[in-house]
């Protein structure tokens, strides 16, 4: 009988954005063939699946397609003071999952194929193509010690530059891959520990969005975690974070290094409600002329509650420093309240509502230059509320909208935007 790999994530996140993210919405805990089979460009949450993960993981090939009709009010997030560019876009995704189960080790890999033929864009180009490769190596040497590797590659169009509680669409290509290595010992029966490594590099072919925004960024973490009680883990924990920009801009350098001390506690209140709470401080070293140093604290609280069979619902909230696409400031403060509901009508029919806002203060001191100027807000609110129906195992539909608001105290920065989009999901 092969033995379960089990896929374990304690680990923070690079950006600092949460310690804990709850089963529902934890990628490294889910196989490859759900990234399958969520292929949509929407915040991460857990979707109404039309074909179950152990169908998926029994077979070495699985083959996906997604196609996609979307309306989209303000295609380039411009400013209600300038044109906006409405569009209708079409998406076809083929993809294809590989998974080869071992008795102690597991490999799997999954690749989508993005073509997205737009009507009436600027420009002689309506076509855009993307790739995206997701490969995943995970080995138990026994119950109390496993690793885990992933890589992901992603080359796609007109992205979203997500930094901070910044949303902006930039017209060109670009590619970002990561890479995470991870690794949990488990010395005694209540003490162990969990480290982890990430990389990320960004590269923009836009000109404007690369200076400010191509960099590679490296991230260790080590977590000391203690079971306390039956249904409670202490946590004492260390990070350390490198970000290095590329830039063409004289002078303006958001080169730096972070370091986090944190203390938390996971708690299991019943089988279906959990709960985490972190708090800390961050110190971060710009290495720039002025020598800027940033002191804050950190903190993060989050619930997850599964209070129905086949309903979901996750908070979180997240106080943090974080990296800005703003050239002429090195790091903002956010605090981000980010909220998931998944609610299943009837066997075939679900709903689900995906929400964030996060507040932004970006501070005059934390600006690129001897002239300062005034403190800024910079303030993003996004809902997408999205109807599934499963026809069978193989076949599903879906009919979602999504509003994105920006109010920005910076000149010409602020923008509203709506999506309407329909899709049909399959696979075999």
């Amino acid at each position: 009988m092969r033995k379960k790999i089990k896929m374990i994530s304690f680990g923070v996140d690079k950006k600092g954005e949460s310690f804990y993210r709850p089963k529902i919405m934890r990628f490294p805990t889910l196989t490859l063939a759900a990234f399958a089979l969520v292929s949509t460009a929407s915040i991460s949450f857990a979707q109404y699946e039309p074909v179950t993960q152990e169908d998926v993981k029994s077979r070495a090939f699985t083959f996906t397609g997604y196609v996609k009709e979307e309306y989209d009010d303000n295609f380039f997030t411009a400013n209600s003071t300038t044109a906006k560019e409405d569009i209708f876009s079409t998406l076809v995704q083929p993809g294809v999952v590989f998974n080869m189960p071992l008795d102690q080790t597991s490999i799997s890999a999954r690749y989508l194929l993005g073509l997205s033929l737009y009507a009436d864009r600027p420009g002689d180009n309506i076509l855009d193509v993307t790739h995206d490769f997701l490969g995943q190596i995970t080995h138990e040497f026994s119950p109390r010690f496993a690793v885990d590797f992933k890589d992901q590659f992603r080359f796609t169009s007109e992205p979203e530059i997500r930094s901070g509680g910044a949303f902006r669409r930039r017209q060109g290509d670009y590619f970002q891959n990561t890479f995470a290595a991870f690794g949990k010992a488990q010395w005694v029966p209540r003490f162990g520990n969990t480290i982890e490594y990430d990389n990320m590099i960004v590269d923009y072919t836009d000109p404007v969005t690369s200076d400010g925004q191509d960099r590679m960024e490296h991230t260790v973490a080590l977590d000391n975690r203690w079971q306390w009680l039956t249904t409670t883990t202490a946590i004492l924990g260390y990070r350390i974070n490198f970000a290095d920009y590329k830039f063409n801009t004289p002078g303006a350098d958001k080169d730096s290094t972070g370091h986090y001390v944190y203390v938390g506690a996971d708690h299991k209140f019943t089988e279906r409600w959990a709960g985490m709470i972190r708090a800390g401080a961050e110190f971060r070293y710009f290495n720039t002329g002025m020598d800027q140093t940033n002191i804050g604290p950190y903190a993060s609280i989050g619930t997850d509650y599964e209070y129905a069979q086949g309903c979901k619902a996750g908070f979180n909230y997240t106080h943090t420093m974080s990296m800005t696409d703003i050239n002429t400031y090195t790091i903002q403060t956010t605090d981000t309240l980010a909220l998931n509901i998944f609610q299943s009508i009837t066997r075939r029919f679900g709903a689900r509502l995906d929400g964030t806002y996060t507040m932004g203060y970006l501070q005059d001191t934390n600006m690129i230059g001897a002239v300062k100027g005034a403190n800024m807000h910079d303030n993003i609110f996004n809902v997408a509320p999205t109807l599934v129906y499963t026809f069978n195992k193989y076949l599903s539909a879906e009919l979602g909208y999504s509003y994105t608001r920006l109010d920005s105290d910076i000149d010409t920065r602020d923008y509203d935007r709506n999506r309407v989009f329909v899709g049909v999901r399959g696979t075999y």
